[in-house]
């Protein structure tokens, strides 16, 4: 059932599809290699493996994990490219966002970006997501589902 795949201008990502066991064993060095969303001493494993959780290996550059799912409401999403490139993927982390609201009949995904992150702060509102709440250092900001809504994209950015 989870199976994308996404055909690019960018050549450095094309793929898109469900991370499985044997991509976990060489994706966590990887991904511990480079700044992530893990609290210290947590495995990429112990979330991927999460009932609530799905991951997605984007082209074997980076990977999309949304957890924390609550079926047919939403689920908390995270990106992390190992080349640390976000330019000229909006449309790919768009397009993956918006399939995997589909498949899990997600209303909405939510993102949590510290305020002095401004590259990533600018990067998410371009993919679409908008901010919907502020704490002394963070953001939250919401994607919603295409037809749901405010819709996926900010009309001021």
């Amino acid at each position: 059932m989870w199976s994308l795949t996404h055909e690019s201008s960018t050549p450095r990502a094309r793929e898109v599809r469900l991370l499985n066991a044997e991509d976990l064993l060489e994706v966590e060095p990887l991904f511990q290699s480079v700044p992530n969303f893990l609290e210290e001493g947590t495995t990429l494993a112990s979330i991927v493996e999460a009932p609530d959780a799905v991951a997605f290996l984007v082209d074997k550059i980076g990977i999309l994990v949304v957890n924390g799912i609550l079926p047919g409401k939403y689920g908390v999403a995270h990106i992390t490219f190992w080349d640390r490139v976000l330019e000229g993927r909006e449309q790919l982390c768009r397009e993956v966002a918006q399939f995997v609201m589909a498949c899990a009949g997600l209303q909405f995904l939510l993102t949590t970006i510290p305020q002095n992150r401004q590259r990533l702060l600018e990067f998410a509102r371009s993919v679409g997501f908008v901010p919907v709440e502020f704490t002394e250092s963070l953001v939250v900001l919401a994607l919603m589902r295409e037809g749901e809504g405010y819709g996926t994209r900010s009309s001021d950015s």
